[in-house]
């Protein structure tokens, strides 16, 4: 009962405080222009993103303060997701150099992940202490592109905020089923606050996530891959649900560092993008993910949480067949388009 109430104020709260970012956003021209590289032709407010942040940051520190959550581990989280969340709103803002972001965000990452790798029994250990500088940057990495990936794919109306709703609500489902791990709560919260924004940003959306949205709920679903590298569960969960924008994102800049092309300046050669172009609507796209979501990734995921050890093959394989689409998507939009 608990962890409904928590998604109920979760939903309710993020509707409310929207609507005050978007009146917040119009008076000061916080605002999306139409270009050649967007898929929308009219000026529409950004920054949304704001109020999940908000949400989410206050709801997790009142589960700390009462004790439902570790002080520790979890005051970390909070605070290194709001330093994600204040580069999105200076981005949103005043669109920060390129570099100045990559900087702040590996900054913000290396002290996440190392002091999540602090807290894990292994670094007492000898062999700990050694692969510690080799572990932590790897993570921050992983870290960085995920903060990074969800700002990719946040580009049609309503497509991030399904995916959060999608991907944490199954997330929290097989959390319940499978264990009682504290994750529990921030998967209802970010399902809670996805939801309450998408009310504003349904097809036709009034109000953008921004960047300020988008690298906050890609800090979220990297920090629970990060923790699950470090747990002994795995990364497997949140790596198959969140395969659609994984793949979509990581074969759409490959494919564009081969191409020499600019692949850090806006573009509309995601397949995502294309798919939408091609006559898809955006709310088409958003149902699709969450059916194919709901319909092949869910049950897949309940599979390696019941037998954890064919975790990475049964993730490769997902990941291979979900290229092989994205692929076939490319070939057959991309010269139409």
């Amino acid at each position: 009962m608990f962890t409904i109430a928590l998604l109920f104020f979760a939903i309710v709260m993020t509707a409310i405080g929207t609507a005050i970012v978007r009146r917040y956003s119009l008076s000061r021209e916080i605002v999306d222009v139409p270009s050649a590289r967007g898929l929308h032709d009219r000026v529409i407010a950004r920054g949304g993103g704001a109020a999940i942040v908000m949400v989410v940051t206050i709801l997790l520190t009142y589960l700390i303060l009462t004790g439902a959550l570790d002080h520790w581990r979890w005051g970390i989280w909070v605070v290194t997701g709001l330093g994600f969340g204040l580069i999105g709103w200076l981005d949103d803002r005043s669109d920060l150099p390129v570099v100045i972001r990559l900087i702040a965000q590996t900054v913000i990452a290396l002290i996440f992940c190392g002091l999540q790798y602090l807290q894990h029994p292994f670094v007492s250990t000898s062999a700990g202490s050694e692969l510690y500088p080799i572990v932590v940057p790897i993570l921050a990495l992983v870290l960085v592109w995920f903060v990074n990936l969800y700002n990719f794919i946040d580009g049609a109306d309503g497509y991030a905020a399904t995916e959060g709703v999608i991907v944490a609500g199954c997330g929290a489902i097989l959390i319940v089923a499978f264990s009682n791990s504290e994750n529990i709560f921030i998967a209802v919260l970010i399902a809670g606050a996805s939801a309450g924004f998408l009310r504003w940003n349904w097809q036709p959306a009034s109000i953008f996530m921004g960047d300020v949205g988008s690298y906050f709920l890609g800090f979220q679903f990297g920090a629970l891959v990060v923790v699950g590298c470090l747990d002994n569960n795995g990364p497997w969960l949140w790596l198959i649900l969140l395969t659609p924008f994984v793949t979509d994102a990581t074969l759409t800049l490959l494919r564009r560092m081969l191409h020499r092309e600019k692949w850090w300046t806006a573009h509309r050669s995601h397949a995502y993008q294309l798919l939408v172009m091609g006559g898809w609507s955006h709310a088409h796209l958003c149902v699709v993910l969450a059916v194919i979501t709901g319909l092949a990734l869910l049950p897949a995921a309940y599979f390696v949480m019941r037998n954890p050890s064919s975790g990475f093959m049964i993730t490769v394989a997902i990941y291979s067949i979900t290229a092989i689409i994205w692929a076939a998507i490319i070939r057959r939009t991309y010269q139409r388009v």
